[in-house]
């Protein structure tokens, strides 16, 4: 769609485009933004740690920050950071699993695999 006093200004990403969705006035997105867009007219970009709808989620713990996440769906590119796991890397290590994406296995500890810590598997 468009909008504007001659119509030749271009509504941003809008979410469900198809149902005309700005305002023809002042470009306003009636319904939010698509996944990583914000601002009134969502012609901003997610800025860096936050993606989803209207970017108002944060990004889990990447393994490079969390800015390094996609501002569309939140995935970790490069992995989760130690003691988390998930294409999001919003999920704690399960219960006798530790370090990046949660891939060790946590040892013979003396008070059962529960106490090893999900970052360094120290017992």
């Amino acid at each position: 769609g468009t909008y504007g006093s001659e119509c030749n200004a271009i509504c941003g990403n809008c979410y469900n485009k198809e149902s005309n969705s700005c305002s023809v006035y002042d470009g306003r997105c009636k319904e939010g933004c698509n996944e990583g867009w914000h601002g009134d007219t969502c012609k901003l970009e997610c800025e860096a740690g936050s993606y989803g709808f209207n970017c108002n989620i944060t990004c889990g713990y990447c393994l490079n920050g969390n800015n390094s996440c996609s501002k569309i769906s939140g995935q970790c590119n490069g992995g989760c950071q130690a003691g988390w796991r998930g294409e999001t890397c919003k999920s704690e290590c399960d219960v006798g699993t530790y370090g990046f994406n949660c891939n060790e296995t946590c040892g013979y500890c003396l008070n059962g695999n529960n106490s090893c810590s999900k970052i360094s598997g120290q017992c």
